[in-house]
């Protein structure tokens, strides 16, 4: 059985909250879904329905219930890329000749690494490279902190200027956008 993981942006970063589940995949069906939360956050965030869950449909629960009707979760549609986008990812990831139920898998997989929004699924993201590890071995730490702090106070007030810009303010206060937290991520992480 085929899982994934989905994660919700929560206070300014990235955390798992449940796990996406594809039950008839052996089959190639991968048109039944079901959602389970994470023990831990079912029981912090038990009978939410806010930003904590993945819709209104699907409050944070302990037991998936599909009120009788297995199939598709919506909530999937909005974080998989769609239009213009999901036919750009179905020719880069050569899946043309897929069913679309199998292609949605795939997309899901690979093509929803920052959707629009506060989830995303983090088997999509890329995985890590050792040359990122190691830059501290091809720049002086000293170089590195010093253009980190130039591009931090270029952020400081980033926000304003896309506003300036014409920016919508609904895009602007997305939390999976994270524009109200630069300046506390900043001073965390001591550039500010």
């Amino acid at each position: 059985m085929e899982e994934l993981t989905v994660q919700a942006f929560i206070r300014g970063e990235w955390i798992d909250i449940g796990i996406i589940s594809f039950p008839k995949s052996s089959q190639h069906n991968f048109r039944v879904t079901e959602l389970n939360y994470l023990s831990d956050y079912a029981l912090e965030h038990h009978d939410k329905d806010d930003f904590h869950a993945v819709s209104l449909n699907h409050p944070v629960s302990f037991f998936f219930d599909d009120m009788g009707k297995p199939g598709w979760l919506k909530f999937l549609d909005d974080i998989m890329p769609s239009g213009a986008s999901r036919r750009y990812w179905v020719k880069y990831l050569d899946i043309e000749d897929l069913s679309s139920d199998e292609q949605d898998y795939v997309l899901l997989k690979f093509g929803t690494m920052s959707p629009i929004g506060n989830l995303r699924i983090k088997d999509s993201l890329p995985e890590r490279y050792e040359v990122a590890d190691t830059l501290s071995d091809l720049v002086p730490k000293e170089v590195l902190l010093q253009e980190l702090e130039v591009t931090a106070s270029k952020c400081i007030d980033l926000k304003q200027r896309l506003a300036l810009r014409g920016v919508p303010e609904q895009i602007l206060e997305m939390p999976a956008v994270g524009l109200n937290y630069i300046p506390e991520k900043l001073t965390k992480w001591g550039l500010l």
